[in-house]
């Protein structure tokens, strides 16, 4: 990822004026199972966090260089390729394409990172390659603290932003999702805000952090669990966590406006052009629990009350290919990754959620 405030925060303008628009209800996408299959095989012992620092220090050593290269002039959103995969490569990609489409004029969010690594669960097997969850505070080369995983993808009425925390929250750390396939590098699949020490203690690093297929069968729910509190249904065990609502707060530009209508749906994720989503739940072990990352890919539909319109940023507009005029109804794309920590014998835990928009289909 290029920089904290890129993931969780793009220039978006989303406010009403009064106008002649036209439109209906959004259509919802077509319904697709929750169910997610994930494969298991031994991956041997966990990391040291001596190794997960090692791990982010490569991570750093090709994500600095996409971070310098998706800036002005260039615009270049290949590097990301080498550092990022997944969701947050498609992240990668929006943000670049906005900033081209309307470069900032400032670009002091250009900077380089130093990640640093605390603690650390995995690496666990998934498919041929291994996932690893690691707490990971990033500082910009300057020494300016991060912000990264703060918010989700907070539409602002003037500029980027990040959500703060208020003075009562304890401190925040960020949970960094780290994969790789076969023996290549460690790429960033995603990324979440959560309060320091979160993560679970992790297995003896001589110990197979791999779940077995029992307790990945166990995790299966989750997946329908964070759809559900991500829609508020009623009885969706994470609809009213601190993380959710924040998360969907921060879709609103300010304060939620009853003059516009917001629906969420969303499925487990897929690469596009793919129905397997065997991705979208990772499953790690650590000491007395199970560690989860659900990842989703979620559309947003908005719609302004009669005789108003909804405004986009020039940059954000031309990516999602919406009118800079104002429109009734737009639809937008994101993908949204959860970390949820599982208990043996108790009630699973949100540690937090992440996200942020993505091109369009």
């Amino acid at each position: 990822m290029p920089r904290a405030v890129r993931l969780l925060s793009v220039p978006l303008v989303l406010t009403l004026a009064a106008c002649s628009a036209g439109g209906g209800e959004p259509t919802a996408p077509a319904k697709s199972s929750t169910t997610v299959t994930t494969t298991t095989a031994p991956a041997g012992p966990g990391l040291t966090v001596s190794q997960a620092a090692a791990m982010m220090r490569d991570y750093d050593a090709r994500n600095n260089p996409a971070i310098a290269a998706a800036g002005a002039p260039r615009f270049d959103e290949r590097p990301w390729a080498r550092a990022d995969m997944g969701p947050v490569l498609e992240q990668d990609v929006f943000i670049t394409r906005v900033r081209r489409a309307d470069p900032p004029e400032s670009a002091e969010d250009d900077r380089a990172f130093t990640s640093r690594a605390t603690a650390v669960v995995g690496a666990a097997r998934h498919r041929s390659g291994a996932v690893a969850v690691v707490d990971s505070p990033v500082q910009q080369q300057a020494g300016t603290s991060s912000a990264a995983g703060r918010s989700t993808t907070s539409p602002s009425t003037t500029s980027p932003s990040t959500t703060s925390p208020s003075s009562d929250q304890p401190p925040r750390t960020v949970l960094r999702v780290m994969r790789r396939e076969g023996t290549g590098p460690w790429k960033q699949w995603g990324t979440v805000d959560a309060p320091r020490g979160a993560l679970p203690a992790p297995l003896p690093a001589t110990t197979d952090p791999t779940p077995t297929p029992a307790q990945v069968r166990a995790s299966q729910t989750l997946v329908p669990q964070v759809v559900g509190s991500l829609r508020e249904e009623n009885g969706a065990p994470f609809a009213q966590a601190r993380p959710t609502r924040d998360f969907l707060e921060g879709l609103w530009p300010g304060k939620p406006n009853p003059s516009i209508k917001r629906t969420l749906q969303c499925e487990p994720y897929a690469t596009r052009g793919s129905s397997d989503v065997a991705d979208a739940l990772l499953v790690l072990r650590a000491q007395r629990a199970t560690l989860n990352v659900v990842t989703l890919r979620c559309r947003v539909d908005w719609l302004a009350g009669e005789g108003r319109a909804i405004f986009f940023s020039k940059g954000f507009a031309q990516v999602n290919r919406v009118s800079t005029e104002g429109s009734q109804q737009a639809t937008l794309s994101l993908v949204v990754t959860a970390v949820v920590q599982q208990p043996d014998g108790g009630r699973p835990q949100l540690l937090g959620l992440g996200g942020g928009y993505v091109v369009p289909d």
